[in-house]
């Protein structure tokens, strides 16, 4: 009797094991993938995004100004963060000045700390 559960619990523990790897591999997307927001400067000439990136084993935040007229972006900022922010729906604020020529996006973590990037 013994004999039999020697063998049958290890087999269950790796089929248990298989299952947890396989979900992983499934839901785990192997290229990025993020949502962010974007906003109009005063002016309307410009549109600055910023957005939440992650893929299987990291996360980063893509901040970008770009001209509508063209759709070229103007500047481009990568940050590598230690801490998780959220700069999707209400946790991200993108703010322009008024005179459309500076911009703050603010994202918050988790335990409410904010990261803020100002672009000129």
């Amino acid at each position: 009797m013994k004999a039999k559960y020697i063998l049958i619990i290890p087999l269950i523990i790796i089929a248990i094991v298989f299952l947890v790897f396989m979900f992983l591999e499934i839901t785990t997307p192997p290229y990025p993938i993020g949502g962010g927001k974007s906003v109009d400067s005063p002016d309307k000439k410009y549109e600055a995004h910023g957005t939440t990136m992650r893929n299987a084993t990291q996360r980063w935040y893509k901040f970008e100004i770009r001209e509508k007229e063209t759709d070229k972006t103007i500047v481009k900022k990568i940050l590598y963060p230690t801490r998780a922010y959220n700069f999707r729906g209400e946790n991200g604020l993108i703010i322009w000045s008024s005179d459309s020529k500076s911009v703050n996006f603010a994202g918050k973590s988790e335990d409410n700390s904010i990261c803020i990037l100002y672009i000129k």
